[in-house]
């Protein structure tokens, strides 16, 4: 994703390797989109993601999971957590129709 985001001119990103620090960092500034993975250490990503929505910064801000977690009972399993649902690997075009819409 960092890759990605490095060619992407009008696009800013910040990764952190756990949901328990995403959390934090998110408190502290206000995104227009989050990614979430589904499998953090510390936290599970469906979890981590009700925590944002009970946030004014965030209750209307779109939420994304970027997961590997493909089969259809994952998908099913995430239908009204996240505003859209990507597979790993993402398929670029995907992603960028994501952030055209935002």
């Amino acid at each position: 994703m960092q890759s990605f985001f490095n060619r992407q001119k009008n696009y800013k990103f910040t990764m952190v390797e756990m949901g328990e620090l995403g959390w934090e960092v998110a408190l502290k500034q206000n995104f227009n989109l989050i990614l979430v993975d589904i499998h953090l250490p510390g936290v599970d990503g469906k979890m981590l993601t009700n925590k944002p929505r009970e946030l004014r910064q965030y209750k209307k801000q779109p939420i994304v999971a970027m997961t590997a977690a493909a089969m259809t009972h994952d998908i099913q399993s995430a239908e009204g957590v996240f505003d859209d649902y990507l597979t790993k690997p993402t398929v670029a075009p995907r992603l960028l129709n994501i952030l055209r819409k935002i």
